[in-house]
């Protein structure tokens, strides 16, 4: 499974991510077909490396790419079972 999120500027820094993501996650362990989650964000996301990472997330790949016309550095997180 991959994991995608958004929190509207005024709504983070308060943990809702973090826990959203955490029951999400707990709810998809539940299914014995999800082995693995993984997510991926730029380098420069410093909030969402951060709401990986207390998920207990870990860096398995780090790759340059381009997104909307500009070069980044996409990091893919994994959580296995």
């Amino acid at each position: 499974m991959e994991l995608g999120f958004t929190l509207m500027h005024a709504a983070q820094g308060r943990g809702i991510a973090t826990e959203a993501l955490r029951a999400l996650v707990q709810a998809l362990f539940r299914f014995p077909q999800v082995r693995c989650v993984v997510a991926e964000t730029d380098e420069r996301n410093r909030a969402s490396i951060r709401v990986l990472e207390r998920l207990g997330m870990t860096l398995v790949e780090r790759r340059e790419a381009v997104f909307k016309n500009e070069p980044c550095v996409e990091l893919r997180y994994r959580l296995a079972r």
